[in-house]
């Protein structure tokens, strides 16, 4: 397959391969970039339905794979012990200090692929805004 544009190294591959199929058709797909992907990752936890057998130890590694994507290292110091939930959130989030930002995102994308291996294709994906991002509503 050739590439039609160029490819962009350093927060994921991104751009578009042709490729020819037997039948003489081209076929161009998009590749994600990790920001694209992580994002969508991110809108389906939002917007999609909640799992129901997600133990609150899956819901504090997504919590921290999430801030350690969009802040980087923990922030502040460890709070109480008497702060349960709060004390839970830093400790988990700590567990990554040091990790880049884009590990974590991939960390958080794989995530997803080892819960359901076809996410990518749900099809709430349908309503998700064209370009959304991280940060927007």
């Amino acid at each position: 397959a050739e590439l039609s544009q160029p490819v962009h190294r350093g927060r994921g591959v991104e751009g578009t391969v042709d490729g020819q199929h037997s039948n003489g058709l081209t076929v161009k797909a998009h590749t994600m970039s990790l920001d694209e992907k992580f994002s969508k990752a991110v809108w389906l936890i939002r917007n999609g339905p909640p799992k129901a057998d997600a133990t609150n130890e899956e819901k504090l590694e997504v919590y921290a794979m999430f801030k350690q994507a969009t802040v980087g290292d923990v922030q502040g110091s460890q709070p109480y012990k008497v702060q349960f939930e709060a004390r839970a959130k830093w400790d988990a989030w700590n567990e990554l200090k040091g990790k880049s930002q884009d590990e974590a995102k991939q960390l958080y994308i794989d995530h997803m692929a080892k819960g359901d291996p076809e996410w990518e294709n749900n099809a709430l994906f349908s309503s998700m805004p064209a370009g959304w991002k991280v940060g927007d509503k």
